[in-house]
């Protein structure tokens, strides 16, 4: 029997004498001569071994057959399938055309979002951060000018006329923007130059310190800021001794509640109400 098929420029011809011998002939197209005489037998393994011509090499099964021109050989029909085969180039290339599903879209839309999310809290949450550390920093700068003050001329400066909004510095009132320092302060009992306190730049909290070198119980002047404060604080050891009470006033995002930062002469701690507003 003769059965022919054809794969990727070959033709090939398989012939059967009915006594189990297969021989395979075959020629590869565009050669110009057919490769004649050379034979593919199947051996004792099931395994095909090819002779004769170097460019004819064993077949296994058809891959790419023409099915109005192939037959399959009897051993491929009998008990057993020819084997299967995949064209990988082809695959490649349907993978490489593949579109994107709106699943996909939809969850790369998804992740942008949170992602998006969370980069703005974080800078939300660094620019808090640097506000809060600008106010700590000046209120303790604010401090060691005092006590140079006081080392100096044997008393506190009185700067602020009164500890509130309205009479810090150099924003009377502070809000979400920076103000720079240097400026005329109109409603301070001297100017901030003679404390010699210099920042570094502009500033978004609004600055203040009251001093008294009589001993006097802190007045109306201090109170009017502490009576404000979420977290309520002891002045009562300030009288009877030189004291000055430092305050910073901050309205972070702008929403009118305001955070504010209360140092003494009496301790070194920095007591801050309502954070980040």
């Amino acid at each position: 029997m003769v059965h022919n098929r054809a794969r990727k420029g070959e033709i090939w011809a398989r012939v059967g004498d009915g006594g189990g011998r297969v021989a395979e002939v075959g020629a590869r197209v565009g050669l110009g001569t057919a490769a004649a005489g050379a034979t593919c037998e199947r051996g004792a393994d099931g395994r095909e071994t090819a002779e004769g011509d170097p460019n004819v090499t064993a077949r296994t099964a058809p891959t790419h057959a023409d099915p109005h021109t192939t037959t399959y050989p009897s051993w491929a029909l009998g008990g057993r399938g020819p084997p299967v085969s995949y064209d990988l180039t082809g695959m490649r290339h349907c993978l490489r055309s593949r579109g994107f599903t709106l699943i996909e879209v939809m969850i790369v839309v998804v992740v942008i979002g949170v992602l998006s999310l969370l980069a703005i809290v974080a800078y939300r949450r660094w620019v808090r951060t640097s506000y809060m550390a600008e106010a700590q920093d000046m209120v303790q700068n604010i401090r060691q000018a005092e006590e140079s003050f006081k080392a100096e001329t044997g008393g506190y400066l009185n700067v602020s006329s009164t500890l509130d909004l309205g009479f810090t510095y150099p924003a009377a009132t502070p809000g979400a923007f920076k103000t720079g320092w240097g400026g005329n302060c109109g409603t301070c009992a001297v100017q901030w130059t003679s404390l010699a306190v210099e920042p570094k730049g502009p500033v978004a909290f609004g600055y203040a310190v009251v001093a008294d070198n009589s001993g006097a119980v802190p007045g109306a002047n201090v109170t009017a800021a502490t009576s404000k404060l979420a977290t309520s604080i002891s002045l009562a050891g300030l009288a009877g001794q030189p004291w000055y009470v430092v305050e910073a006033v901050g309205d972070i995002n702008g929403d009118t509640i305001y955070t504010r930062l209360i140092g003494t002469s009496q301790s070194s701690q920095v007591t801050i109400d309502r954070e980040g507003e």
